[in-house]
């Protein structure tokens, strides 16, 4: 390809075509001797359809158009996503050789929050963004701590994208995907005089994983096939369900104790005080509910008209009255309480 040539004068004189400073946004002087050294590219550009593609280090993701055997000495389309060192591997994926539209994807290895993002844009115009990790609420599709040089792997359908600590794969969902309910335990996790077999239950056709040192279950952790028999004074069961087309339920955690019964202890509490007439009040707990706590609820009001109708939460349990008539007290407004011991799933009211 012309061979290297090591003058400063006149550089690269003898090849076909060179862009010095298209990549990358630390700029060199080609004729400069000694010439200096700068981080702009560390990654191989990709091709499709007379294109090559590069993401440079402090830069965006850009396209280059190929005609007649030469490259375009501006870029065709540019990402708007500007990758940090060490800038991104690009990656092309196309229903077949002859397709019309693509995908390109990268990585940014996102420092700061230090988490890897993987991005997705149309491959004929970059500035469409299609898709990246980090737009989906509640942290859905967030991957995990970056490293360097991550190239996406496209293959049967989804991208995988290794991470420092586990490996992100990405698919297509439903169009609407619902969340999975959690897990029951059964018996319901408290103190037990005895030995217990506790059986873990989840939506037809869902996986179960779980745990028993207390540790968030993963993909990882058991597969629940058949009862767990509890031997140790104290066991945490963690356990959750997959599904494919559905996102991961919510953990289910309860703690078993065997031999003498736990004491009693206050867990938590909230309010709410309207200063108007309510036709319904909501209160949320402030943390999460776990079975076997025992929910009471106070409610009180200012005038001797006013009715309590019922008191549901938001697993619509239905809260049964301690008392069977408010109590009135001279000076006080009536109140009434009202019990109901929390059951799989867990209620938040």
């Amino acid at each position: 390809m012309g061979h290297y040539n090591g003058s400063y004068n006149n550089p690269n004189s003898q090849i076909v075509q060179w862009i010095p400073n298209a990549v990358g946004t630390h700029p060199i002087t080609p004729t400069q001797s000694p010439l200096s050294y700068v981080d702009n590219f560390f990654s191989t550009p990709a091709y499709w359809q007379n294109r090559l593609y590069f993401c440079g280090v402090d830069d965006s993701c850009k396209a280059f158009n190929i005609s007649n055997a030469l490259v375009s000495t501006t870029a065709a389309s540019d990402s708007p996503t500007t990758y940090a060192f060490p800038g991104g591997q690009p990656v092309i994926s196309a229903a077949s050789s002859a397709a019309t539209s693509a995908i390109m994807w990268a990585v940014e290895r996102d420092s700061v929050n230090n988490i890897s993002i993987l991005h997705a844009y149309d491959a004929t115009n970059l500035a469409t963004e299609l898709y990246n990790s980090n737009q989906a609420a509640g942290q859905r599709d967030r991957g995990g701590v970056p490293m360097k040089f991550a190239v996406p792997t496209v293959a049967n359908g989804r991208v995988i994208v290794g991470a420092a600590s586990e490996i992100d794969v990405y698919g297509l969902l439903a169009s609407n995907p619902q969340r999975l309910a959690m897990p029951t335990l059964a018996p319901v996790p408290g103190s037990y005089a005895a030995g217990q077999t506790v059986t873990i239950s989840a939506a037809a056709g869902a996986t179960i994983y779980y745990t028993v040192d207390g540790s968030q279950p993963t993909l990882a952790s058991s597969v629940y096939s058949s009862p767990i028999a509890l031997a140790a004074t104290t066991t945490t069961i963690n356990a959750i369900a997959v599904q494919s087309g559905w996102l991961t339920s919510p953990t289910t955690s309860g703690v078993y104790t065997l031999g003498a019964a736990a004491p009693i202890a206050f867990v938590q509490q909230n309010y709410a005080t309207p200063q108007t007439a309510q036709a319904s009040v909501s209160v949320r707990f402030n943390s999460t509910q776990r079975a076997g706590d025992l929910n009471v609820v106070v409610i009180g009001w200012n005038d001797s008209t006013a009715t309590l109708k019922s008191v549901t939460d938001s697993a619509n349990n239905l809260y049964a009255p301690a008392l069977p008539a408010p109590t009135f007290r001279a000076g006080l407004r009536p109140r009434r309480s009202i019990t109901r011991r929390t059951l799989p799933p867990l209620p938040t009211p």
